[in-house]
Parts: C-alpha cells; sequence; structure tokens
C-alpha cells in the first residue's frame, strides 16, 4: 500500500490513527469516486469491531491523505453491509 498520512479533520471525531490506518489497510472493496469524485471511502470494522467510515483523498505523489474518519453513519450502512457481509 501506498503511504498514508492523517489529515488533522480526520481526527476531529476522536478515531485514533491507529484505527484509521488499520480500516484503510483492511478494507475490503474501497469505494472510489462513489459519492466524492476524487475520494475514496473506506468502509470497515477497525481493529476491536467497531464499524467505521474513513474518507481520503491521493495527492499527486501518491500519497493518500484521511481527510475524515467516524463511526459509520445510517448513510453507509447498506454499502457497509454490502463491502462487509454484516453489520
Amino acid at each position: 500500500m501506498r503511504r498514508i498520512e492523517i489529515r488533522p479533520s480526520a481526527r476531529k471525531h476522536g478515531i485514533s490513527d491507529d484505527r484509521i490506518r488499520y480500516v484503510m489497510e483492511h478494507c475490503v472493496l474501497p469505494l472510489d469516486g462513489r459519492r466524492w469524485p476524487g475520494q475514496t471511502v473506506y468502509l470497515a470494522p477497525d481493529q476491536y469491531g467497531n464499524p467505521l467510515e474513513v474518507v481520503s483523498v491521493t495527492d499527486d505523489d501518491g500519497v493518500i491523505w484521511a481527510v475524515h474518519a467516524m463511526r459509520l453513519r445510517p448513510a453507509y450502512e447498506s454499502d457497509y453491509v454490502e463491502v462487509n457481509g454484516h453489520r
């Protein structure tokens, strides 16, 4: 996987860097540009089994920047189930 960096905005909801990286590294099927062009959405449980949503952008050098992370919202529940097979 390419280098992952975390913007302060991704920490706004109290999700730790370790949990953010875990979700990004273990997400089975990241959703590229599905909701917002140029962004990737990762829907996966963290290492403790908590369902999270993480959003990233990739810069011109290929660095992946996590820009948003929080507990899974209802808007993503059906996508989460589709990607992970359960909630």
